[in-house]
């Protein structure tokens, strides 16, 4: 694989909890990697499709290829332009030398 092709910048977050002034304690995403992505649409038959009422529909499920980077779970998400998409599984790719990432985009 080429690695112009990775041509996205995208930011991995992860959620943190954080304490207000009050004392209360909320949720708030953090950065915990910026890096060079390629972003894959398209929809071939058994990825990203599900069947609805006997026709075949479309979901917002992308595929991100990155470099190899340890430690990212499918407990974080993609920042894609302010576009958020959900981890949904992580593949490697080649003995640690990208990682492909099934994400769906958030509604």
């Amino acid at each position: 694989m080429a690695t112009g092709r990775l041509d996205r910048r995208i930011t991995i977050e992860q959620v943190t909890q954080t304490r207000g002034t009050t004392g209360s304690v909320k949720d708030s995403w953090a950065s915990v990697h910026r890096c060079w992505a390629e972003k894959e649409y398209g929809i071939r038959k058994g990825e990203g499709e599900t069947y609805d009422a006997a026709r075949l529909t479309a979901d917002n499920t992308v595929k991100f290829r990155i470099r190899y980077y340890a430690g990212i779970t499918e407990k974080m998400r993609i920042n894609d332009d302010s576009v958020y998409y959900d981890i949904e599984h992580i593949a490697e790719e080649g003995r640690k030398r990208f990682l492909i990432i099934k994400a769906k985009k958030r509604d």
